[in-house]
């Protein structure tokens, strides 16, 4: 009897277990793809101060969270969530670029150029393969550098960058390839800031 009633507990924590499974298979999956340390990404310097204006989400799912899907099980896909939004990883990042290279002014006054940004398109997109699997985020964004004591439109620069992974299960490098495709276009960027 007391075999009996060990099964029977076994059974129930073998169902408990799959069930707690189930229901992370095709659950949201929420990534940050914040760059943690700025230091040694830029290798060239500015000389001029720069303070952030408005940084608008323009993608065709303007204001979602949601950069693409992922696979989570056999048959089950899961949204990729972005926290925080997409266009405040935007802003935190061109912030965070500027103050490491010692040009972040903190108002209009202290700055020489204002940057407005518009983000375009940050998607993530996983594609099966025979055997694997490969994730990929795509960057998009345009920039619009204006003098800060008048505003007029200096100059613009769209502003395009990817990364890719390939795995057997590539749900566990969607944050990397989001916050690489985020370091490749702030790079990109500051090549062309760098003409001013």
């Amino acid at each position: 009897m007391g075999c009996s009633a060990n099964r029977g507990i076994a059974v129930v924590v073998g169902l408990f277990a799959v069930a707690v499974m189930a229901a992370d298979i095709g659950a949201p999956v929420q990534i940050e793809p914040a760059i943690r340390d700025y230091s040694k990404l830029f290798s060239q310097k500015l000389s001029k101060k720069f303070v952030i204006g408005d940084v608008v989400d323009k993608r065709k799912n303007a204001g979602s969270d949601t950069l693409g899907s992922t696979r989570t099980g056999r048959f089950a896909m899961s949204a990729l969530l972005c926290k925080p939004a997409p266009s405040a990883v935007l802003e935190h990042s061109l912030a965070g670029m500027f103050r490491e290279l010692g040009v972040l002014a903190e108002d209009k006054k202290n700055a020489d150029f204002q940057i407005d940004a518009e983000l375009l398109d940050y998607t993530i997109e996983e594609t099966n393969k025979v055997f694997s699997q490969q994730i990929k985020a795509t960057l998009k964004f345009r920039v619009k550098v204006l003098t800060a004591e008048s505003g007029a439109l200096v100059n613009q620069f769209v502003i395009r960058a990817e990364d890719s992974r390939s795995a057997v299960d590539t749900t566990p490098f969607a944050v990397r390839v989001a916050t690489n495709a985020m370091i490749s276009g702030l790079q990109n960027l500051l090549e062309s800031l760098i003409t001013l």
